[in-house]
């Protein structure tokens, strides 16, 4: 939805499933964000910034899940290819807060670790088309 030429405001979904480094299982990771995003230039080629708030969630197939909130900022660059179509190419990251937890095989919890800042990282590029 863009509130107007500079000014977007836009929802994302993302999923992906690596294999875990520690054990090498399946771990379905979700995020959905609400983003802004502002355009440097307004030219055919338009750089921009993003940056907003959303949730992660982590399904392991081999621990107990876990989801929590984030912070994402980022940046791009977009092409006006026609009027209400935009071929672009962005990177961003989804920041958000967690902790090691270790249980026993009847799940009960045998340690914590500290909290640590992590970060989820992507790279895309597509096509959007405005409404």
């Amino acid at each position: 939805m863009a509130a107007d030429r500079r000014f977007s405001i836009l929802m994302d979904f993302a999923q992906v499933d690596p294999a875990r480094k520690t054990t090498g299982k399946s771990a379905r990771v979700s995020s959905l964000r609400a983003l802004g995003q502002c355009r440097i230039l307004t030219g055919s080629i338009r750089p921009y910034l993003m940056g907003g708030f959303g949730g992660v969630l982590f399904n392991f197939e081999d621990a107990n899940d876990t989801a929590g909130g984030s912070a994402s900022a980022g940046g791009g660059v977009e092409y006006a290819a026609w009027r209400r179509t935009r071929i672009f190419a962005e990177y961003s990251a989804a920041f958000y807060r967690m902790r090691s937890v270790t249980y026993s095989s009847t799940g009960s919890v045998l340690s914590t670790g500290e909290r640590t800042t992590d970060a989820l990282q992507s790279v895309a590029a597509g096509v959007s088309v405005g409404f």
